[in-house]
This record gives C-alpha cells, sequence and structure tokens, in this order.
C-alpha cells in the first residue's frame, strides 16, 4: 500500500509545527521576556543565556521540573542535553550543564550541540554572534560534559557562507529548519541506540567515557542517510561499494577535514535485516570479499572498521528497526530510493512517499578535530576584540584559550604515553 506525499514546507514556522511531539507540560518552561521574532527582544548572546538561569526564580523553576523527572526515573543512566549554539540558548545550556554536573556528579551528561543551515538572510551582527556564541559554548560545556557532539548541515563556523552538506540520495534545503532538523535528529537517533535499547551492551555514562579519553571531551558524527543498501543487496555487498567521501558525512561544522585518522568510535547501524547481515558464498565459489566470510554482521562491520581505521578501538550496534520517514517528515529523499528505502532500479513516482530508510553513523574522537576547533578559535578571536559581548574580557580571553587548548588534544601522539602506561599495568 502505498503511502501519500505532504508537502508541508509553506505551512511550518517554527518547530512545534512540524515536530508535532506531545510534550509533558512539566518539561515546558517559556521564557516570556524572549521572543523567537523581532531583534530587541531575542535571547541572542551567550552571556544573556548563562545570567537568566542564575536568576533566582528561573533557576528554582529548572530544578523544581527537573527533580520532579529524576524522581520519576526507575535507573538513571545519566541526562542527554540538546542545546542550540546559535544564539543565547548556549549560554542557558552551560549554565545548566554546571548544575547538573554539581548535583549529580556520578551521572554522565552527553551534550549535542545544534546549530542551523547556512542562512540566506544576512542579519547585521547576528553572524558574529553565532561564532562567538558557538566558541564560548565549546569552551564550557568541555569542562562539565562528559562528552560534547555538534550536529549540523552547514560545515563552517565562518561568517561567510558555504554550501551546505551533500546527501547522494537526499535533496533538501539547508536553510530550512523543517529539513535540516530531520537530518540532524535521524543521527542522533540512530547514534544514542547504544545506550538507549533495553539491550544496550553499555550506558550513557560508559558509552561517553568510551570516546572521551585524555580530555578529548569532543567528538564528531558521521551520517550515510539513506545508507546504500540495494534490493537482493547483503550488508557486504553495500560495504563493498560503499564511498564514505561522497556518502558518510561529517555532521560538524568549522570545515572539518576529510581526515580518516580517529582515536576510538562508536558505529550504529540500522535497517539491515537479520538474513541481510551476512554474505552467502555459494559452495565451490570463491568470496567476492573478505566481509563475505564473516559469520555475523557485527563482525562484517567490524572488519570493515578495522580496514579503514586500523588499530583504531571500535565498538559496533545494528539494530534491524529501520527509521521511520513517514509525515510530518519531510519529503527529501531523491526517487532513486523506493518507498522501502531500498535503492530502486526504477524512479520512485513523486506522488508515493518513501516509509522507512536505513542508516549508518560514527561517533568518532577523531583526529581533524585539532584543525576545525583551532579555526574556530582563531574566528572568535577576531571579534572578541571588537564586539560587546557582555563577557569580562579576562573570561572571554580564558574561554579561548581553554579551546586552543581543547584543540591540541586532538594531535596525534598526545597522550599516548598515558595509553602506553596503562596497557602496560
Amino acid at each position: 500500500m502505498e503511502s501519500k506525499v505532504y508537502w508541508l514546507e509553506d505551512s511550518v514556522t517554527v518547530w512545534s509545527d512540524f515536530q508535532r511531539v506531545p510534550l509533558h507540560p512539566r518539561s515546558i518552561s517559556i521564557l516570556k521576556q524572549y521572543s523567537h521574532e523581532g531583534e530587541s527582544d531575542r535571547l541572542a548572546t551567550f552571556d544573556l543565556g548563562f545570567q537568566l538561569l542564575s536568576h533566582p526564580d528561573v533557576a528554582e523553576d529548572f530544578e523544581d521540573r527537573l527533580h520532579f523527572f529524576v524522581e520519576e526515573c526507575d535507573h538513571l543512566q545519566g541526562f542527554q542535553l540538546l542545546c542550540d549554539w546559535e544564539d543565547g540558548f548556549s549560554g542557558l545550556a552551560c549554565r545548566a550543564v554546571e548544575i547538573l554536573h554539581d548535583d549529580y556528579d556520578a551521572k554522565g551528561v552527553l551534550t549535542w550541540g545544534l546549530l542551523p543551515g547556512p542562512s540566506q538572510t544576512k542579519v547585521p551582527g547576528r553572524n558574529f554572534n553565532h561564532v562567538l556564541n558557538s566558541a564560548l559554548a565549546i569552551a564550557h560545556l568541555a569542562e562539565s560534559s562528559s562528552l560534547l557532539c555538534p550536529l549540523s548541515v552547514c560545515p563552517s563556523f565562518k561568517c561567510q557562507p558555504s554550501p551546505p552538506l551533500n546527501f547522494p540520495h537526499i535533496q533538501y534545503q539547508a536553510d530550512m529548519k523543517y529539513h535540516s532538523s530531520a537530518i540532524l535528529a535521524s543521527a542522533l537517533e540512530t547514534s544514542t541506540l547504544p545506550y538507549r535499547l533495553h539491550s544496550s551492551p553499555a550506558s550513557l555514562s560508559q558509552y561517553a567515557e568510551s570516546l572521551n579519553y585524555c580530555g578529548r571531551k569532543v567528538a564528531v558524527t558521521r551520517l550515510s542517510f539513506p545508507f546504500s543498501l540495494a534490493r537482493g543487496w547483503c550488508l557486504p555487498d553495500a560495504l563493498t561499494k560503499h564511498d564514505p567521501e561522497t556518502s558518510w558525512q561529517y555532521l560538524c561544522p568549522s570545515g572539518y577535514e576529510q581526515n580518516e585518522r580517529c582515536f576510538t568510535q562508536a558505529v550504529s547501524l540500522r535497517g539491515v535485516s537479520a538474513h541481510q547481515s551476512r554474505g552467502f558464498v555459494p559452495p565451490g565459489k570463491e568470496p567476492m570479499s573478505r566481509l563475505h566470510t564473516c559469520e555475523s554482521g557485527e563482525s562484517v562491520l567490524s572488519l570493515y572498521l578495522q580496514t579503514r581505521y586500523p588499530n583504531t578501538p571500535n565498538s559496533v550496534l545494528l539494530a534491524e528497526t529501520p527509521i521511520h520517514v513517514k509525515t510530518p517528515f519531510p519529503n527529501i529523499f531523491s526517487s532513486s530510493i523506493d518507498p522501502n528505502g531500498y535503492l530502486g532500479e526504477e524512479k520512485r513516482s513523486a506522488a508515493t512517499a518513501v516509509r522507512q530508510v536505513s542508516a549508518l553513523t560514527a561517533v568518532q574522537s577523531a583526529a581533524g578535530l585539532h584543525s576545525s576547533l583551532q579555526e574556530l578559535c582563531a574566528e572568535a578571536t577576531r571579534f572578541a576584540s571588537s564586539m560587546a559581548t557582555g563577557i569580562e574580557q579576562e573570561d572571554l580571553s580564558n574561554a579561548l584559550h581553554s579551546l586552543c587548548s581543547l584543540a591540541d588534544n586532538y594531535k596525534f601522539g598526545f597522550g599516548e604515553s598515558d595509553l602506553d602506561e596503562s596497557d602496560s599495568d
């Protein structure tokens, strides 16, 4: 049965128009003194957000709501925080993480920093705030978070416009949050499977600790969406044909280099059924590749990663459940994707919707973050002395210094002596 296509692009304005998530009333807090429209009353800068959660009334409301949900938990793994780095919510998030770190120091805090795609509108000062807010957020959040993961379809923190990420089987408008948020949500839902499933091998804290060795508190996320799997293919077939340079995109701003080197990574693949996960070698025939000789889907993916990332610790998770992309998920898939998410030999009709797709993600402690964080630090330093940030100059300088020090953690060789000593004990 074909699913009907709905086009909602002209009828959505803010996230609640298309997310349609039934939120618990205790989880919503309205900041009445600020507006998402206009310019004069926007929560625009880092310091405004940070000070807001320092106000007694707002802080008390935040902690009351937090304690309500904590007390409802049967087993509290930790906290997953999604924050907008573009504006003053960056500062509010930093203050929130500080509170979580102080009150629940035995629990992990995994923070995802979300940034919009390239904007076609130019508002004086907003791009400069965007850079400074992001730099300050990373510097502060890296201190209190267990792990920090930026997510964006925009490949650069720079103020100059840059082309958005390109996905081979997606046609989307990067400056429309309705489209870009769908891609980021798919990456987030897949990346977090290792600690969200009932059968998960690790808790949130263990997941974060596996990726933040030697002070490397920032990680990048790679996404292949939809994962290219044709009907009749097995996982070894798909990985043999997989081109990570074009289809496995880095969802990390700041001009991330195509550097394959990384220190450790957690990889999740969803939407591949059990019978597709391993290859079949007919009797008397030579296997097409080493991947086709593996006993399970996990061993197939592990061997693929060992080939691409020699000597890099990998954790892998396979889940058969695909991502369901029915309305209100936007119609962003190219006609080469059939309704079940496979690469089709025939073009899909525009009147037929895609119902489900597969996805491959990797959260990596990657060497390329050295240049990415340095680039952000340099860009933020350009504006720090000329803009009224509302932050003491000494505090601002210390934050940027911390950001540059964080970047140095991603040089190869950093912490290797410590690793060798721990291995020899």
